[in-house]
């Protein structure tokens, strides 16, 4: 279940909440309370307003065709912002936890000791900022086995403090906190905290585009032992042996297999650390020739260090280079008086009901704590549209209603209209 389903669930069965009160308990406590009979009290407040009303009304009645131009004018604006992208088409909000999560990239080769000194010195950095209350950081793939990353990969989740209490240099942004923590950063040497190639540069001119960041596809170093054809042929060893002997030492092959119920599992074997860890290691394993020389894989093999890729992205069968970006900024006669009489009766139960609601929202639709961003923009579109609506009851529909009616049209007698609508 979505936030915007929690809320709409929230709000019907609140007003189902009001409507059962208002139609059992209300009346019991009326009459509990009030066993001497009660008297009505003109509110001087809504007796202005009602005068005020009364006669806004009157003129927008008389002039319905100020009120269609109004209306038109209002639609014209409201769809005016959805062309030249002057709104985006995304409505879901940005929230803001009140925290920062930060992520590092070393280089591939990067092996856990060095990755873990890196991390140590970039967590003493965020730490070092008084609006920092704790850092944690995460070195390699996480346990649940879901990123298949490397050592070179480093995050860090850093718990905030209230924007109230940050230093005055900051005036509770965000975004001024992020870029003075990413300059520090950036002093530690061999770390990709962010950078921008060719089309991360173009993707900058782009307006709302922030946090460019391009996911490295550098490549780590290798060592790439290649069969020489005419010194395996010297000593009359196949190439296919050459390559199997590699093979063993450093990756393993499978001899047989283990049976466990109906699961298989290969037994695999290899040498052993210290005949395999270094590329002299390898070099000096010892192959039997057919003339009973043992000859070392040195002498069959060139040795070539390459810098390749260590992860290759693709989908959809295709190659390519994932680019990070965050969207800011960027991103719906006789007939007329008693019209402008029904609509007068009508203001208070209106207003009571439309000013109710909107007045519950907001709180949410003001809040500026942590966790309102994902409610605020709600609250706005109903707080919006609670008060559109009660322009429209109040001033839109008795204008229509008397610039519509027929001179057949009969309304009840002033007397029984106040009953029906007691």
């Amino acid at each position: 279940m979505n936030r915007l389903s929690v809320m709409a669930w929230t709000v019907a069965f609140a007003l189902l909440g009001a409507v059962i009160f208002s139609m059992t308990i209300a009346p019991v406590l009326a009459g509990l309370l009030f066993r001497k009979g009660t008297r009505e009290w003109r509110n001087p407040v809504l007796v202005w307003i009602t005068g005020l009303y009364q006669h806004a009304v009157t003129w927008t009645v008389h002039h319905h065709w100020a009120m269609v131009a109004a209306c038109l004018a209002a639609v014209g604006l409201s769809v005016w912002p959805l062309g030249g992208e002057r709104i985006g088409s995304e409505f879901l909000p940005h929230l803001d936890e009140g925290a920062l999560r930060v992520r590092g990239t070393l280089a591939p080769s990067t092996g856990p000791t060095e990755a873990i000194r890196l991390a140590n010195q970039a967590r003493i950095l965020l730490c070092s900022f008084p609006e920092a209350t704790q850092c944690s950081n995460q070195t390699g793939r996480p346990d649940d086995g879901e990123d298949t990353t490397g050592f070179f990969n480093t995050e860090y989740f850093v718990d905030l403090k209230p924007r109230e209490q940050w230093r005055p240099g900051f005036h509770g942004n965000k975004e001024a906190l992020i870029a003075a923590m990413d300059r520090e950063l950036e002093k530690l040497p061999g770390v990709g905290w962010g950078f921008s190639q060719a089309i991360a540069a173009v993707m900058r001119q782009v307006r709302g585009i922030a946090d460019i960041g391009v996911f490295q596809v550098t490549g780590q170093p290798n060592d790439n032992f290649i069969v020489d054809r005419e010194q395996a042929a010297r000593y009359r060893i196949n190439v296919a042996d050459v390559q199997d002997a590699i093979n063993t030492a450093v990756g393993g092959n499978a001899l047989t297999q283990v049976l466990q119920g109906e699961a298989r599992y290969d037994l695999v074997m290899r040498y052993l650390p210290q005949f395999r860890n270094t590329k002299e290691a390898i070099q000096n394993i010892r192959l039997l020739a057919p003339t009973g020389e043992r000859v070392s894989l040195g002498q069959l093999c060139r040795l070539e260090e390459r810098d390749e890729g260590s992860e290759i992205y693709r989908e959809s069968n295709e190659r390519y280079v994932p680019i990070k970006y965050s969207v800011r900024d960027r991103d719906l006669g006789g007939a007329v008086e008693a019209a402008i009489q029904g609509a007068v009766r009508t203001l208070r139960p209106i207003m009571m009901a439309l000013l109710a609601a909107t007045l519950g929202m907001l709180p949410a639709a003001t809040s500026h704590a942590i966790g309102s961003d994902s409610q605020r923009p709600f609250a706005i579109v109903i707080v919006g549209g609670l008060i559109v609506d009660l322009v429209m009851s109040t001033f839109l529909l008795p204008t229509f209603y008397a610039w519509w009616a027929r001179p057949t049209d009969h309304l009840p007698p002033p007397e029984e209209a106040n009953r029906v609508n007691a």
